[in-house]
């Protein structure tokens, strides 16, 4: 087994994919049902659920490698909305209105873990992705834009197979009408 790879807090409970489905982990209790179905009704904004911890141990089966892997993001503390350049080469966030000369690269990475009872996708963000591939998403996108397609696959392969004990938040999220 490797180190944890997760968000902080929570997750405690070492539950496998299956009973984390079983148990409705990320489902919105009752009451915060209610609270949302309230606050739509009086025409308020809707709180969204923010989902639960747990942690499983599970093999990394594929990482996803079409698509974007990084992304251009503020530098700004406590922002990583992604940014735009403009035609002075500058980055503009349009969230915090920080402006940089250069932006931040960062991960977002979709994998598919498996343990003995099921199989899942995965969502990393630039934390878990530089623990799990021990390279800053700068190298990965200059690799990538460089042409090096071979590098980019062999890092992303380096962790396939292996097992890691891991904080996963599940929440529901609504996908043309299904949960």
């Amino acid at each position: 087994w490797r180190p944890a790879f997760g968000a902080d807090g929570g997750g405690d409970e070492l539950l496998t994919f299956e009973q984390a489905k079983q148990r409705n982990v990320g489902m919105p209790p009752a009451a915060v049902l209610a609270e949302q179905q309230a606050a739509a009704a009086r025409g308020q904004p809707v709180r969204a659920y923010r989902g639960a911890y747990y942690s499983c141990v599970a093999t990394i089966m594929m990482v996803k490698s079409d698509g974007a892997l990084t992304y251009d993001a503020c530098g700004s503390p406590d922002c990583n909305k992604k940014v735009f350049q403009d035609h002075n080469y500058q980055w503009h966030c349009q969230k915090c209105q920080h402006v940089a000369s250069e932006p931040d690269v960062r991960y977002i990475v979709n994998c598919v873990a498996a343990d003995a009872t099921a199989s899942q996708w995965l969502s990393m963000f630039n934390d878990q992705a530089l623990a799990l591939f021990g390279r800053p998403a700068k190298d990965v996108k200059q690799l990538a834009a460089g042409g090096n397609a071979a590098a980019v696959t062999d890092i992303l392969n380096s962790v396939v197979g292996k097992t890691y004990r891991m904080t996963v938040r599940a929440r529901a999220e609504e996908y043309y009408g299904e949960t």
